[in-house]
Formats: C-alpha cells, sequence, structure tokens
C-alpha cells in the first residue's frame, strides 16, 4: 500500500509502506494514499493528477480530465491512416513505405506507357496490373476514411478502431 507524509496540510512525500510500521510519535505525519483516477477515454481525453484532500486518515488524489485539442487529434488520425498504409504496402516504416510506393508509382507507368505503345501486356503483367490498382485503391479508401473522421465534430475515441476504417 502507498503512505505520504503530510506536513502543512501538504503531501510531501509517498511512498509504499504500511502505515502500523511507522512508529507512533511520527504517524501523525502519515496518511493512507487513495489513489482514485477518474474514467476517462484516453484517446480523446489526458489525465492529470492534479493535487490532494488531506484528511485526518487519507491523503486522497485529486485528478482532472481535459479535451485532447481538436488539432492533436486530427494529427492522431493522420498518423492511425499512415501506419494502415505501411502495413498495407508490406513496409515496416514510413521511409520504406514511401519507397514501396514509388516504385509501384514506377511500375504502373511502364506498364501504361507499353499500353501506350499499343502492347499487350501478357498475362503476368495483366495480374500485376490489378495488384497495383487494387492497392491503390485500398490506400485512397483509408485516406478518404480519415478525411472523414478528421471532419467528425467531435472526434470518436474510437477513431483508431478496425470498423472505423472498413
Amino acid at each position: 500500500m502507498k503512505i505520504a507524509r503530510v506536513v502543512n496540510n501538504a503531501v510531501v512525500e509517498t511512498r509504499e509502506g504500511d502505515l502500523s510500521l511507522v512508529p507512533i510519535h511520527k504517524r501523525m505525519y502519515w496518511r493512507l494514499v487513495v489513489e482514485q483516477p477518474p474514467v476517462y477515454s484516453a484517446t480523446i481525453e489526458n489525465v492529470y493528477a492534479t493535487g490532494w484532500q488531506i484528511t485526518d486518515t487519507e491523503a486522497i488524489r485529486q485528478y482532472t480530465v481535459t479535451p485532447i485539442p481538436r488539432e492533436r487529434l486530427i494529427q492522431r488520425i493522420k498518423d492511425e491512416a499512415q501506419r494502415r498504409i505501411i502495413i498495407l504496402c508490406g513496409a515496416v516504416d514510413f521511409n520504406s513505405c514511401i519507397v514501396r510506393q514509388l516504385n509501384m508509382l514506377k511500375r504502373v507507368g511502364q506498364l501504361n506507357n507499353k499500353l501506350a505503345k499499343r502492347q499487350t501486356l501478357t498475362q503476368d503483367e495483366e495480374t500485376e496490373a490489378a495488384k497495383l490498382e487494387a492497392l491503390a485503391q485500398s490506400i485512397d479508401h483509408l485516406r478518404a476514411r480519415s478525411n472523414e473522421l478528421e471532419a467528425l465534430d467531435p472526434i470518436p475515441a474510437d477513431y483508431a478502431d478496425d470498423v472505423r476504417w472498413a
């Protein structure tokens, strides 16, 4: 259990310990710590320990819950979209994702150039083109979902849930 040393009605120290083990002549300075964090949504709210309420036997931790600023929530949605695009591209980080997308764009250009020259794509190239188009559509879908989530007011606490991105 946690105990707090109180001087002049202010907590000056907390530690793990048993109040019954504090010597009798010092016990009047010590209180049992009561931690009752508020219920909040960590995805859209911050919680801060802001002080103490001191009673004869307890030091009760006080908390304040504040909404996360909208701009930061929008950035978190963008980050979530980026995380999903990185996974979709089979990349491990942002830079490798960009490289993969550039390589895909280059390959699409090569296939389009072949078609522009009235050459026929092989079966393997047709399959490759279909996969590249499906990937591009999936990325567009994630970007559209990101834009939709960013436009919601209020931004939902479950913005990172898969159902929001389907």
